[in-house]
């Protein structure tokens, strides 16, 4: 997640994920390639798998990697979340004053440790991305921290 702009009156912070969504669509076609392939000669189930496995890789690329633009306007009042993925955007608003605070959420997968950066409410956690990465976002953290406790 990368700091695009910060004045006292708006934070803009982008989530553009490319080596994921790329990696897993060039999986999906390959697996694609290996059905269609003319010399390729699988048997129905072989084929059946490709396709699925093609379709769930695409389907992961799509859902796990969107694009986001996440802007906390103090004129507005409040924080707006702009998901793009592909063919669909959604945008997602919650009031400034509804943040308790910023944290680092963690998870941990056999030998390592992921994180994301949510926004504490009242109501719970609001993620800022849809999937945790390795790096701890520090800066982004920082910045939004000193934004929202920033005086008007």
């Amino acid at each position: 997640m990368k700091i695009e702009s910060n004045t006292p009156q708006r934070l803009v912070l982008r989530d553009r994920p490319i080596l994921m969504p790329c990696a897993l669509l060039g999986g999906s076609v390959s697996c694609l390639y290996g059905v269609l392939a003319p010399e390729a000669g699988q048997t129905v189930l072989i084929t059946t798998l490709m396709v699925l496995v093609s379709a769930a890789m695409g389907l992961a690329a799509w859902w796990y990697a969107p694009w986001q633009r996440i802007v906390f306007d103090r004129s507005a009042g409040e924080v707006i979340h702009h998901v793009h993925r592909l063919g669909r955007h959604s945008t997602h608003r919650m009031p400034l004053q509804a943040i308790h605070r910023i944290r680092h959420e963690s998870h941990m997968n056999d030998s390592s440790r992921s994180y994301r950066l949510v926004l504490e409410t009242a109501g719970g956690a609001w993620p800022l991305s849809a999937i945790f990465t390795g790096g701890r976002h520090d800066e982004t953290e920082t910045a939004i921290r000193e934004w929202l406790t920033r005086p008007d």
